[in-house]
């Protein structure tokens, strides 16, 4: 469990708190430090609130939003267009800002800032910001540097936003005809090929200080159904 804690704290320290130097700047150790510290300060529930990702409705910062933030010390927030938090950019923008603002001014880690970009068929956020195509489009091509731009120009874009995970790439398998719900969301039926281009990813977005997903686990390409029902 410590193990986790120092793995998303020194994530969520290194993203959000402000320093007069950049974090690639500093070593191994000078990171560390800086978790020791936030770690020292942290009550057992502010440690759990920070394994927790919260929904919520709305495109402002709700009253039950604060009280989550507050009073559960919420470590995170995915953000839906169905529960009507995403109207535009400028509004994604104001909304992650207020949600920052209120944690640091009650004394609260700043949360996680999640969301569903993966290109393609799903796309949280459509104005605004660069659109691709799926992951079957990247696989059809095969270019690993392709994929690694393309995750490069999604993971700045969003970071620009304030938005610090994205629930991508998608590494599932399309291995069976009757899926419904997966499809061309996947590279391809090649285990080798869907490796490929997703382990391309993933260093783009760290590279932009976007944490990422490899989902969906153990395997939503091989289902006859749509596991959300």
């Amino acid at each position: 469990m410590r193990r986790i804690f120092w793995m998303i704290l020194s994530l969520v320290f290194i993203l959000f708190t402000t320093f007069p130097f950049p974090v690639g700047a500093m070593s191994n150790d000078e990171i560390n430090a800086r978790v020791d510290t936030l770690l020292s300060r942290l009550s057992i529930d502010q440690k759990i609130g920070q394994i927790m990702m919260g929904f919520f409705k709305g495109p402002h910062l709700s009253p039950e939003l604060q009280e989550m933030i507050r009073d559960f010390h919420l470590g995170g927030v995915i953000l839906y267009t169905v529960s009507d938090n995403i109207i535009d950019v400028n509004q994604v923008t104001d909304l992650v800002s207020s949600i920052q603002q209120y944690a640091i001014d009650k004394g609260e880690v700043p949360l996680f800032v999640s969301i569903d970009q993966e290109g393609g068929l799903i796309n949280r956020i459509s104005g605004g910001v660069t659109v691709f195509p799926g992951n079957m489009a990247l696989g059809a091509i095969g270019k690993e540097d392709l994929a690694h731009e393309v995750a490069t120009i999604t993971a700045r874009e969003l970071r620009i936003l304030g938005i610090t995970m994205n629930f991508a790439p998608v590494v599932d398998v399309n291995n069976n005809p009757l899926n419904p719900i997966i499809g061309i969301r996947s590279f391809g039926s090649q285990p080798q090929d869907v490796a490929r281009l997703g382990t391309a990813m993933v260093p783009a977005y760290q590279d932009e200080g976007v944490v990422c997903t490899a989902k969906h686990f153990p395997g939503h390409g091989d289902v006859e159904i749509d596991t959300h029902f």
